[in-house]
């Protein structure tokens, strides 16, 4: 079953509002709505420990008031009652925590107080999260503003008006301790694989939250990408688990009657769970009835039971090295330090001006461009073969899993686009051919590179302005015709790593992290930096890996502790937090990178 794209029910609302006040060139934050509290039902799971949170005392000022409230809201579950005893009934009532989270910069917080028993807060914010757990980091110099009313009750100074929509203010230490990070799944179009995404979770009923997120509006940037399973909403508010099975009861209205569409749910549902303590198995229900698949026995403990999988095909070739115009076959075990351990690999002298190299999946393809970025060249083994050039300012190519080439660059009409390339047609045919791949948000921009994810549903896309400044990195899903072949991106993308000033060149290291050559400050040197795709690793949310000079292509053999990077002076990979350089290689061919 395919679609494109699906709409499902907000169960846990959107994210936080508030007065926002940022620099030019930045954005605010949405609204929030209620959030459907879960019975205490799910399996105790093992929380960190907390810190021992005081209420409000006789004879506080009311900044100590309000900065009091702000650490008591960094709690979950009954914890926040702290939080609400610096309340008035009125404030008590409108404060949902779960609406939203805004990670702001440890000390940054002002507070300035006003006439009539008011105040101003004010914050560096580095990030926010929605109330379905989704993280965006916050571009450099965004700021958040709000205003709140006290009022006197005895000897206390309480809250009473907040802004609609406030949910928690926290720092990136305490973001870490109230949250859970997890993958919710989606299964691809034209694949039975299932593509992780990243959700940040409140650690309380944690097993009722994965589903809740699981059933609820996908992220924008898999519309397309990820297969229509309707509208299925739960009839009950929290999820029972019995002897390590998850009962998943589901409204009959929404019930699915098609076997492929459970199939779907349970293979998404299964490998959501799989992170929940006590969770070994998941079974759908509606009015109390068992909702089967054919040829499957109930319950579900394994994506494989229904005929899925979590992981990429994968590459079947090794890395080349290149050396000068030749290029290598290294050693079973790596990509070899010595020149003795390498073999002449099955493909012709390539002039350094061409370059850098990819290579296909299977090792039998190469492709690159001209170092002035006007041609574009292919190689199957020692052929050579016919590429129509479709425009200037040509990307590095890269071939995705499915035997697709892709390229962006300025059209000669000077319209800027992204091309593919059917990899697996025959040579010289009209199958063979460039044709544009529609992207609905480049909106005037052009594309610098592009990567595709290892299973092929994403891809990575940095854009600048057309005369190169502004860099922002995007992911968005690949929309794919019956026969595979990409069609469209995504009708909207996210930014990632938003505080990136610079981009030289980016690459996948893992489902849900990227490797990239460039720098957080205009006035730094170019880096090798780690973002996570809806992660939150450090403050920022983006860090830097120790740092070369001269960084022009970076790539991973597997994880981080893979990274290849190409400099001016060598080629270096990754040892622990060092570099060693790996000796007479000019570049690294890693498949899909």
């Amino acid at each position: 079953m395919s679609g494109v794209g699906r709409v499902r029910r907000a169960v846990l609302g959107v994210v936080v509002a508030a007065t926002v006040a940022v620099l030019p060139g930045c954005g605010g934050l949405a609204t929030s709505s209620p959030v459907r509290q879960g019975l205490p039902v799910d399996p105790p799971a093992e929380r960190q420990p907390r810190a021992v949170l005081a209420g409000p005392t006789d004879g506080e000022s009311k900044a100590e008031v309000v900065r009091g409230f702000l650490r008591a809201g960094a709690a979950t579950g009954s914890d926040v009652d702290v939080a609400r005893e610096y309340l008035t009934p009125q404030a008590d009532r409108g404060w949902i925590p779960d609406s939203g989270t805004v990670v702001y910069e440890e000390g940054s917080l002002r507070i300035v107080p006003l006439p009539g028993n008011r105040a101003r807060l004010r914050i560096d914010v580095l990030a926010t999260i929605d109330a379905e757990g989704r993280l965006v980091e916050s571009p450099p110099l965004t700021y958040l503003r709000t205003e709140v009313q006290l009022v006197r009750d005895g000897e206390r100074w309480r809250l009473q008006g907040l802004e609609k929509g406030f949910g928690r203010w926290l720092t990136p230490a305490e973001t870490q301790r109230v949250f859970q990070r997890v993958s919710i799944h989606h299964a691809a179009t034209n694949q039975d694989v299932l593509i992780p995404e990243e959700r940040w979770l409140p650690d309380d009923r944690i097993v009722t939250r994965l589903v809740q997120a699981q059933l609820s509006v996908p992220t924008r940037e898999f519309t397309g990408a990820i297969r229509d399973v309707g509208d299925p909403d739960l009839s009950i508010e929290a999820i029972p688990v019995e002897d390590g099975i998850a009962s998943v009861d589901l409204t009959p209205a929404s019930r699915p009657g098609d076997p492929d569409t459970r199939r779907v749910i349970y293979a998404e549902l299964v490998a959501t769970l799989q992170s929940a303590p006590g969770v070994d198995g998941v079974r759908l229900t509606s009015d109390g009835a068992a909702l089967d698949v054919p040829g499957t026995s109930l319950p579900v403990r394994t994506v494989g039971e229904v005929g899925f999988t979590t992981q990429a095909t994968g590459a079947t070739a090794a890395p080349l090295v290149r050396q000068g115009d030749r290029l290598y076959r290294t050693a079973a075990s790596g990509i070899g330090d010595r020149a003795s351990d390498r073999r002449l690999a099955p493909f012709p002298r390539i002039p350094l001006a061409w370059g850098p190299l990819s290579l296909s999946a299977d090792g039998r393809d190469l492709a690159a461009t001209t170092r002035d970025r006007t041609q574009l060249a292919r190689w199957r083994g020692r052929t050579a073969l016919e590429v129509s050039t479709p425009g200037t300012e040509l990307t590095r190519p890269v071939f995705d899993i499915q035997g697709v080439l892709w390229f962006g660059g300025v059209a000669r009409d000077g319209r800027p686009g992204l091309w593919a390339v059917n990899a697996t047609a025959a040579p010289g045919s009209p199958g063979a051919r460039a044709y544009r791949v529609k992207v609905p948000w480049l909106a005037g921009r052009r594309i610098a590179h592009v990567a595709p994810s290892a299973l092929g549903q994403r891809v990575l896309v940095v854009t600048t302005r057309a005369d190169g400044s502004d860099p922002q990195l995007v992911v968005s899903g690949v929309i794919r015709r019956p026969n595979g072949l990409p069609q469209a991106l995504s009708p909207q993308a996210r930014r990632l790593a938003a505080r990136v000033t610079s981009v030289r060149d980016v690459s996948w290291v893992g489902p849900t992290q990227v490797a990239i050559l460039g720098s957080l400050h205009p006035a730094r040197a170019v880096g090798v930096l780690l973002a996570e795709v809806g992660g939150f690793t450090a403050a920022p949310p983006t860090r830097a890996l120790s740092s070369l000079r001269g960084l022009r292509q970076v790539s991973s053999i597997g994880g981080v502790r893979g990274l290849v990077v190409s400099t001016d002076s060598g080629t270096f990979q990754r040892a622990g937090g060092a570099w060693f350089e790996i000796d007479e290689a000019d570049e690294v061919l890693v498949p899909l990178s």
